[in-house]
């Protein structure tokens, strides 16, 4: 059994060994591929990994087009040496706008009074005396360094023109001509014909293109060839000869093309393979046999936070050696120092490989032995001081702590006495002593923060605000407990809100839902009735309790209504689209509305309104409110009485008082009449609901504002308060009021 345990034993080892081999194997395969694609990527822009031919490269393109620029330019602006040497490939105003910008000449006063006539400054209009010197200046730069100036442009031009012809010379896969229009050859290389045989050209003739190539269409290209009636045609072979830059291009960009799956290939086959290979080493990390005992390396002692920080800083530091190494990569030559880069990386990253693959090996042995928790220095610093700072017993770590500090003070402050005489330790311990204690100063602030925050959380509970929770990271160890029975308070509290807020919505819902189906057998009721009126009965009685029956039926539809929108008034299921309204034209045209009724019951309505009163309020809402007001002044006035409505505004609302005197004695306080099912006269003769109040106190809360009811003796008082419309500039709300009304009135036709 030894023996096999043994050899079990060394076959484990010896696996570990190779498989650590083949990782080191594939993570450099992983780097020499990724390597390979970046630079390739870097030098063509990725074109090889997605363009098919050459031809279709941004470095091809960018070529092509400096080349058809040079031939354009070498050979209609400049001509020939000798067309520059005489000035005459000179543009005046290209050459005056660079001698300006490169003395710092800046157009204005000066140069819009002046003109430069054969290099000398010519005045054509006025400058003021305070630009005098500033004129003078100027008129020294014209007069003596102008000269010059065209001198050194004519050269500089004289150089371009000569590298440009050169280059265009150096390309023996570019052609190009510029045709007359008579089709005669004026410039180029080569012959249209021979040109418009390839498969890539370019062709150029007045403002139209032809452009098989992919090229960027120049206006400077339309400048010099639709101006003077002339053709241009450009193009390249369909399979480049050698000696110029395109061929040696071409042949690269093949070369990368063909290499790129397998290099690809290469990256992705080793990623993978580095994952599993990692993931076995992982796993088996600590075990030599299967389900055998975990052993522990000397690495494993090392608390495993200073752990994650030693290996969070190779890694950071062998990192910035790689990138430091990326440019020399992309940009150098083929040379030892190119290589000895290379070289450097490879065995850059194949250190952060293994440092990375054995912190996570020393984890998963260390969470095999169930100490990864135990074997930190934070932890471990926590369990040893969580007993006095636990904040089970306030009174006693209070104490503890405060004993403590006094000890290390009379233990510090004994040092200083005793080494007064020696200048450096005096100093020493002084310092000691002041850090000490700016330290427990800083412990006793937080631990006051930590107090803070408790009370300030308790203090909105107590305010109804549940949602501020405590974050118990920022509490000190001290108050821990007591922020979390707060929390739990918290929560309680918040959860019985909560069940509060869903049984008043639920019962708001069984109220429509029955309501609702009400409805349907009410319906068949008002029809049949409608039928039995239509009907000749020819018997009075029958004809009176058809009337009743139609009364009593309309009646409880109306208090099926007002029920279901008192539901929804009073769970906030009301769509509230607040905007700008003129109180008192809503009260005057709700007031039309009941003309008809007030007549009838001998109600006279007056409206004073001293000032224009402009609400932010819903247009709907407030016509409902209005409505119901108005509705039960009639039901329960005094007949030929008067009903005041007061409209003003305060400094932040627009207020709406209606006043009338009952007909029956109110003996009932306020409060119940905004209450449901509840009315002002207690024998229930009228036609009342019930409900108007309470809906007007709803709909008047969901705009955030304000409903008030007074009695005083037979006096009714209500008092609809809104908030104003913050915009004081007047407008004319009418129409949007009328629209308002319209839309609330399609809205109740519709239910």
């Amino acid at each position: 059994m030894a023996t096999k345990l043994k050899k079990s034993d060394s076959h484990s080892g010896i696996i570990k060994f190779f498989v650590v081999i083949f990782f080191i194997i594939g993570v450099v395969t992983f780097y020499a591929s990724g390597i390979w694609i970046l630079t390739n990527a870097a030098q063509w822009y990725t074109s090889p990994f997605f363009q098919e031919d050459y031809r279709d490269t941004y470095a091809f393109r960018n070529k092509f087009d400096n080349l058809l620029y040079y031939a354009v330019e070498t050979n209609l602006v400049y001509k020939s040496q000798g067309n520059i040497e005489d000035g005459k490939a000179i543009n005046e105003d290209d050459l005056i706008r660079s001698f300006k910008e490169y003395y710092n000449v800046a157009d204005g006063i000066i140069t819009s009074n002046t003109q430069i006539i054969d290099d000398t400054l010519v005045l054509t209009g006025t400058i003021p005396d305070y630009l005098q010197e500033n004129y003078k200046e100027y008129e020294y730069l014209v007069n003596n360094r102008l000269p010059t100036y065209r001198k050194i442009y004519i050269q500089n031009q004289l150089e371009k023109y000569n590298y440009q012809n050169d280059t265009l010379k150096s390309y023996n896969n570019f052609y190009y001509c510029i045709e007359d229009e008579n089709g005669n050859i004026i410039y180029g290389n080569e012959d249209s014909e021979k040109i418009l045989s390839f498969k890539n050209h370019f062709i150029q003739q007045g403002d139209f293109i032809t452009d098989k190539m992919g090229s960027y269409a120049s206006d400077f290209y339309s400048k010099n060839i639709s101006t003077k009636n002339y053709k241009l045609y450009a193009g390249v072979p369909d399979t480049f000869e050698p000696g110029d830059i395109f061929y040696t291009e071409n042949e690269a960009f093949n070369k990368v093309k063909n290499g790129t799956p397998y290099f690809f290939g290469g990256l992705f086959a080793s990623l993978i393979a580095c994952i599993l290979m990692a993931v076995y080493l992982i796993r088996m990390a600590g075990q030599t046999t299967r389900h055998g005992e975990v052993s522990l390396s000397t690495l494993d002692r090392i608390y495993n936070d200073i752990h994650f920080w030693m290996v969070a800083i190779s890694e950071i530091l062998l990192a910035v050696i790689f990138l430091g190494l990326m440019n020399p990569i992309y940009y150098e030559e083929k040379s030892i120092f190119l290589y000895t880069a290379i070289t450097i990386q490879c065995i850059t990253i194949v250190s952060m490989a293994l440092i990375a693959l054995s912190f996570f090996c020393s984890m998963s042995r260390q969470l095999k032995a169930h100490q990864i928790i135990r074997n930190t220095l934070l932890v471990t610093l926590i369990i040893k001081t969580g007993s006095f700072f636990s904040g089970k017993s306030f009174k006693g770590w209070i104490v503890f702590t405060v004993v403590i500090y006094i000890m290390i003070n009379i233990l510090l402050l004994s040092f200083v006495s005793i080494f007064s005489y020696n200048s450096v330790l005096l100093l020493f311990f002084a310092g000691v002593f002041a850090l000490f204690n700016i330290i427990c100063l800083i412990i006793l602030l937080k631990s006051l923060d930590s107090l803070t925050i408790i009370m300030n959380t308790a203090r909105k509970i107590s305010t109804g605000d549940f949602n501020d929770t405590i974050n118990l990271k920022k509490i000190s160890p001290s108050f821990v407990t007591f922020a979390q029975d707060i929390t739990n308070i918290q929560q309680g509290l918040k959860t019985a809100v909560e069940e509060a807020v869903k049984g008043e919505r639920m019962k708001a819902e069984l109220i429509t839902n029955v309501s609702h189906d009400l409805k349907t057998p009410l319906t068949s009721i008002i029809t049949y009735i409608d039928l039995l009126k239509n009907e000749e009965l020819n018997n009075e009685r029958a004809d009176g309790y058809v009337e009743i029956l139609n009364d009593k039926a309309l009646r409880l539809k109306r208090l099926i209504e007002d029920l279901i929108e008192a539901s929804k008034a009073s769970s906030g299921n009301l769509k509230v689209t607040k905007q700008r309204l003129d109180l008192r034209q809503l009260v005057m045209m709700a007031s039309g509305e009941f003309e008809e009724k007030m007549e009838k019951a001998g109600i006279t309505f007056r409206i004073n309104c001293p000032e224009e009163t402009i609400i932010y309020a819903d247009g709907n809402h407030m016509w409902r409110i209005i409505e119901n007001l108005i509705s039960n002044a009639i039901k329960y006035s005094m007949p030929n009485s008067r009903v005041y409505v007061d409209i003003f505004k305060t400094e932040t609302m627009g207020v709406l008082v209606m006043k009338n005197i009952s007909e029956m004695p109110l003996e009932i306080s306020p409060e119940m009449l905004t209450e449901r099912f509840v009315r002002g006269d207690v024998s229930r003769t009228t036609e009342g609901s019930g409900l108007g109040l309470s809906i007007a106190k709803s709909l008047s809360i969901l705009q955030d504002g304000q409903f008030n009811i007074s009695i005083d003796g037979d006096l009714f008082k209500a008092t609809v308060k809104m908030p104003l419309w913050k915009d004081k500039t007047p407008k004319d709300n009418k129409e949007n009021i009328e629209n308002d009304i319209e839309n609330f009135e399609k809205t109740e036709n519709l239910e």
